[in-house]
């Protein structure tokens, strides 16, 4: 749900240039998300990209590549779409291609996506490419505290598992894991496994 799906009537769509500025130049124009809202681990990510020729003359063999990963975590490149095997013949002017793109974002960190965009003008024989990045955070949806007593030979632990999110949750399971050499039972009623809880 991050972010939205652009739906009609569409707002006024901000188109970058290659330098990175708001131009008209003779070129498609990739227009992407300027900012995201606050992203969940858990949740998914999606994402509508929108390429349009907003020059003159008609473009060729465009392609786009769209990949995703953790910062700074190279193997976890995924990618989410790429139409290069098979681009795009033409794009007259005012023309578009546009796409969808989801990932379950599974693990905390900051995420970067990554588009890549190739085309060949009208009248030339190379292609032009350039690439539009943007990062965001995806943060853990629990905040968890716990405090220790020594109660004779026993330690009890309590834990406290708070929804920092400003949406309800359903925590389905949870579990206390101890280190080698000590056992843990719940002290109470309730234990881990005792169904769905509403945060």
């Amino acid at each position: 749900r991050r972010p939205p799906a652009i739906e009609a009537p569409r707002p006024t769509p901000l188109f970058l240039d290659s330098a990175g500025g708001v131009a008209a130049a003779e070129m498609p124009k990739l227009l992407m998300p300027m900012a995201l809202t606050q992203s969940w681990v858990g949740e998914p990510f999606t994402g509508y990209l929108h390429l349009a020729n907003q020059s003159a003359s008609p473009v060729s063999n465009v392609s786009l590549r769209v990949d995703i990963k953790i910062d700074g975590e190279a193997s976890s490149t995924c990618i989410l779409f790429n139409n290069q095997p098979c681009p795009v013949a033409t794009l007259a002017p005012g023309d578009f291609t546009d796409a969808t793109v989801d990932y379950a974002l599974g693990v905390a960190g900051t995420y970067v996506l990554a588009c890549y965009v190739s085309y060949v003008p009208a009248g030339a024989t190379e292609a032009i490419s350039f690439r539009r990045s943007y990062r965001f955070p995806a943060m853990q949806p629990f905040a968890v505290v716990h405090r220790a007593s020594q109660l004779g030979a026993q330690l009890l632990v309590e834990c406290v598992v708070e929804n920092v999110t400003k949406a309800d949750l359903y925590l389905a399971s949870w579990q206390l894991d101890c280190v080698e050499g000590f056992e843990a039972s719940p002290f109470g009623a309730c234990g881990g496994d005792d169904g769905m809880h509403m945060l």
